[in-house]
């Protein structure tokens, strides 16, 4: 318990010095650079999803999120991790667009993306304990038994297995310096991302299977429930949180 609060800790100091640097970044004529531009605009658009998440604008929030990993890509500048981002993107796209049935080409992108990032991790000397991998193990096979029935399955086993492996490595105790305190926090907060995506997807589908009342003047499905909003708002925070940390810590 003390050894999550003191990564809660760290992960909020993380994402305050980073804000904190962001806004420095464009308000101090002296220290103006594209950079800082570029984070500021991954901020300013990450609170819109989630605001278009919360009042259920879809077409604002396909607008607001599809720069996001795109903007991160230009910030790493990394061989590894700009076109795996890239391809994150894509991957994000294809999961909007197909929340109960992912594709191939979704769930591709969103593996990608967290590959690269635990390739990166594994270079720099990732690995944790039996317990950590222990840990995400469990979730793993929980939210395969929770989706077993879903078709949602295969993309929970394979994204979850990948954003699993990122959480893993990211929060290997040796990796805890001033630097990259933000890292295991980033990580999890992926990990709670893709669990209220399967969430929302189960909340969607289900919805939609007891709600055979369609619209047929202009075809339009039935508005999302407060519940599914609510649940896509603090997945839409937590995904844009999450990139922005990890990120800010491989970059330093």
């Amino acid at each position: 318990m003390n050894d999550f609060l003191a990564r809660t800790e760290e992960g909020a100091a993380a994402l305050t010095r980073a804000v904190s640097e962001t806004f420095a970044d464009v308000t101090d004529p002296a220290r103006r650079t594209p950079r800082g531009w570029r984070r500021f605009a991954y901020l300013a658009l990450g609170e819109s999803t989630v605001w278009s998440r919360l009042f259920g604008w879809k077409k604002a929030h396909a607008v607001t999120s599809a720069p996001l990993l795109p903007l991160l890509a230009a910030e790493a500048q990394d061989p590894t991790l700009s076109p795996a981002l890239l391809a994150g993107a894509v991957g994000q796209a294809e999961k909007s667009r197909r929340l109960h049935h992912p594709s191939f080409l979704g769930v591709a992108g969103v593996s990608a993306s967290h590959a690269a990032y635990s390739w990166v991790l594994y270079r720099r000397g990732a690995r944790n304990d039996a317990r950590g991998w222990g840990l995400r193990a469990m979730a793993w096979a929980a939210a395969l038994l929770a989706t077993r029935k879903q078709p949602t399955r295969t993309a929970v086993a394979v994204g979850g297995a990948a954003v699993l492996t990122t959480s893993a490595l990211a929060g290997d105790p040796r990796l805890r310096t001033d630097a990259t305190k933000g890292l295991s926090h980033g990580a999890n907060l992926l990990v709670a991302a893709e669990g209220l995506t399967a969430l929302r997807a189960r909340l969607s589908f289900a919805e939609s299977q007891q709600k055979t009342r369609i619209l047929k003047k202009n075809k339009k499905q039935a508005k999302p429930t407060k519940v599914a909003r609510a649940v896509g708002t603090a997945e839409a925070g937590a995904f844009a949180l999450g990139h922005f940390l990890l990120v800010d810590a491989l970059t330093r």
